[in-house]
């Protein structure tokens, strides 16, 4: 089966010049990231804040340049950072913070024309024409192409960032926690426009945040990142209801219940401690120093990236002995 994008044990660190007498560090922000995504899919990445995940979406982008590992796109090797214009036609992304993602001196239009204007296929008429159908599909008329970005509620931005991404008919958007700037009335409009759009074009999504009720809701598959590395991916609804790695079912503890009764009845996992420095991260397994069940074996090796069922991989050294 051709994926639109896969990746096979990234690596993404960078170095922290340490001054005149300390010497350099190693923020180690993603390690060792194998993933793939099919064609119309929405693949959610969650996690706490700092644990990699808009690193990766970033270096699978191009905004970074990997340290190690592969990427592969319609199955063909490529390095993003350096061969953008094989990356754009597959993959745009839109960006968390609507206010700063978009050029102050521009209007709409010139905003979005921006990128056509590098299509020689593109004609000035035919500019005018794709900026219209763009903004018809994420729900906004011709006037607010006059404007700036100034002029634009928070809610407005992002659409116009959602039409930046779209201008250029990719395959896959990464959608970079593309509602938490927004206000909660507005949140639901975006995620559903989403969804029609993903409907109507046959996008896919690669869906970032940290907010796991939001991503299960448009998610076909879910994976989930501690400290720079995946700890356990599965189907959606698999993940919710039958996680298997201890950092995931504190997750899914925190998602509130609208069901007072059922809330009183659930029982919160609260993790002890802080997440460790993506400087120094601890040997072996990386959870092991909020985990209740981590034992010698955790500190001495690093657990395997496994599939345990069919369609659901973790890696944890006792996830038997966890869900027995």
């Amino acid at each position: 089966m051709s994926y639109v994008w896969e990746t096979d044990n990234l690596v993404k660190e960078f170095t922290l010049s340490g001054g005149l007498f300390k010497p350099k560090q190693t923020v180690h922000a993603v390690q060792g990231v194998s993933l793939y995504q099919s064609p119309g899919e929405t693949l959610g990445i969650v996690g706490e804040s700092g644990c990699g995940k808009s690193t990766f979406g970033y270096t699978l982008m191009g905004l970074y340049q990997a340290t190690s590992g592969s990427i592969y796109m319609n199955g063909r090797h490529i390095n993003p950072y350096v061969d953008r214009e094989s990356v754009h036609p597959v993959i745009q992304m839109v960006f968390q913070n609507p206010y700063a993602s978009l050029n102050p001196r521009l209007t709409v239009n010139a905003i979005l024309e921006e990128p056509l204007e590098l299509d020689p296929k593109y004609t000035p008429r035919d500019r005018v024409i794709r900026v219209k159908e763009v903004l018809d599909q994420v729900g906004l008329n011709m006037s607010f192409g006059e404007r700036y970005a100034h002029e634009l509620s928070g809610g407005q931005r992002q659409r116009i960032g959602i039409a930046r991404a779209l201008i250029m008919e990719p395959q896959c958007i990464i959608c970079d926690e593309p509602i938490s700037a927004l206000d909660v009335s507005i949140q639901s409009q975006v995620v559903n426009m989403l969804e029609d759009m993903q409907e109507e074009m046959g996008l896919t999504y690669l869906f970032i945040a940290h907010d796991l009720s939001v991503v299960k809701h448009i998610s076909d598959r879910i994976g989930v990142m501690y400290l720079g590395k995946m700890v356990e991916l599965a189907d959606s609804y698999e993940l919710v209801a039958r996680s298997l790695h201890p950092y995931t079912k504190s997750l899914i503890s925190a998602i509130p219940i609208a069901d007072p009764i059922k809330a009183r009845a659930s029982k919160r996992i609260v993790l002890q401690g802080d997440v460790p420095s993506p400087l120094n991260p601890p040997t072996g397994c990386r959870f092991r120093t909020r985990c209740p069940y981590a034992d010698e074996c955790c500190a001495q090796k690093e657990p395997e990236w496994r599939e345990v069922e069919k369609g659901h991989y973790v890696a944890c050294h006792h996830v038997e002995k966890i869900n027995a």
